[in-house]
């Protein structure tokens, strides 16, 4: 980025020095220069060298930008007009008593840039989604999570996913917090429910509209099946013929009720889990455009996740690994939002029933609200789910502390952990 001084010139009025064309982003959003630039990426810039210069100058004629709403992004950039050293070239600015003008429309991308977490601790979240009460197999990815952060000194947030309104239950929310309290996980401040923030998605689909990434979608599931010519590899998920996209993508979101999709390009999307090694999905092939913004005018749980892990600065994610195809897709998100870096990633084998299925109602009660009610003690659930970790190899009694202290990643089995009829009666005992 090019340096930047405020002057005075000689007829006392406020000029700003411009180096590049970083700089020239803020003064386009105040609307002194007609030609649009890479705002997002100029700020980005803008705020990487706060701190860096040491000249005070006069930016009384920034007021404008409150009306603007981005009054937080020139507080920081003022810090960058300090400096003195190449002196390019001169714009007049606007005296303070000028006649007001009508300025341009808030960039989203803008506010989106003022949430971009600069903070080097580590952060993880445990996110329990109320739509069911918690059982063994969330139970022991979220003690696995809270037992990582606990060894690193990551901080810890625990995040309500609660956006799948038709699914959540009344109390879900309460019951689920002092679950995971009962059997001693603890957390860095108030839990967070994801439903009183939502604007903060809205501006990121503002941004993906203005970009043309997004599209409205009214198809029904059938008319997408029946359009599409290549077998569905997603899971669950119905590919999505990049066919069917219209002619004409538009430039700004309306949420009038209707999903919104992400144009997905061709192409691998290549990380490295801290678990299960190297990986490579290629998302256009396993599900296409995929859903972002949903009919009931909620993000998408793909679209939710990236944009709370981004403001919340959340750095590490530990997780099942029935995730891993959604990973893809969630970097993809983390890229044409400019979130980078991306944070790390942790995906655990997944717990299943007898029968090799994923575990659930099928299965008979696993909630752990039962197993409490019938008398078992935390310390027998978190000694299964010891046990299943590598903690120790039988089954024996162990407080939180106890998983805390013996709990070793290197020695998680790697294969998918089996719920048996034993196991059962041993927490049922």
């Amino acid at each position: 980025m090019g340096d930047a001084a405020g002057i005075m010139g000689g007829d006392g009025q406020g000029h700003l020095v411009v180096a590049d064309q970083d700089i020239g982003v803020v003064l386009d959003l105040l609307g002194v220069f007609g030609n649009p630039v890479d705002k997002h990426d100029g700020l980005v810039e803008i705020l990487k060298a706060v701190g860096s210069l040491d000249l005070p100058v006069e930016l009384s004629p920034f007021w404008e930008a409150l009306e603007l709403g981005v009054d937080l992004i020139l507080a920081e950039f003022s810090k960058c007009l300090l400096c003195h050293r190449h002196l390019l070239h001169a714009v007049p600015l606007p005296d303070k008593n000028h006649t007001k003008r009508a300025l341009p429309t808030p960039p989203v991308y803008t506010q989106l840039i003022v949430q971009d977490s600069t903070s080097h601790n580590s952060i993880t979240r445990i996110a329990p989604s109320p739509t069911g009460a918690l059982h063994l197999g969330n139970a022991r990815t979220f003690l696995v999570n809270w037992a990582m952060a606990r060894q690193q000194g990551w901080t810890v947030i625990l995040r309500i996913e609660d956006l799948d309104t038709p699914r959540v239950k009344p109390g879900v929310i309460d019951q689920t917090i002092e679950t995971l309290r009962w059997i001693g996980i603890d957390w860095d401040g108030d839990p967070i429910i994801q439903s009183n923030d939502l604007p903060h998605h809205r501006l990121a689909m503002e941004f993906l509209a203005d970009h043309r990434l997004v599209y409205p979608c009214d198809l029904t599931r059938s008319q997408i099946e029946s359009a599409s010519s290549a077998p569905n590899e997603g899971d669950h998920e119905t590919w999505f013929d990049p066919s069917l996209r219209p002619a004409l993508i538009p430039s700004v979101f309306d949420d009038t009720g209707t999903n919104w999709r992400l144009k997905v390009d061709p192409g691998m999307v290549a990380f490295e889990d801290r678990f299960v090694g190297q990986q490579a999905h290629d998302p256009s092939k396993t599900v296409g455009d995929f859903v972002v913004w949903t009919r009931r005018k909620t993000p998408s749980y793909q679209l939710a996740v990236v944009v709370d892990d981004h403001r919340q600065g959340v750095t590490e994610i530990v997780r099942s690994d029935d995730l891993l195809n959604s990973t893809a897709r969630q970097i993809l998100l983390q890229r044409v939002l400019k979130y980078l870096p991306p944070p790390n990633y942790t995906h655990l084998p997944l717990v299943r029933g007898p029968d090799g299925r994923r575990l659930a109602k099928r299965h008979g009660d696993t909630r752990i609200d039962h197993y409490r009610t019938i008398g078992t003690s935390p310390e027998q659930i978190i000694g299964l789910l010891g046990h299943w970790c590598g903690i120790s190899q039988t089954r024996e009694k162990m407080s939180a502390m106890d998983f805390l202290a013996g709990f070793d990643l290197d020695r998680l089995p790697r294969e998918d952990i089996v719920l048996t009829p034993e196991d059962d009666q041993w927490l049922s005992s």
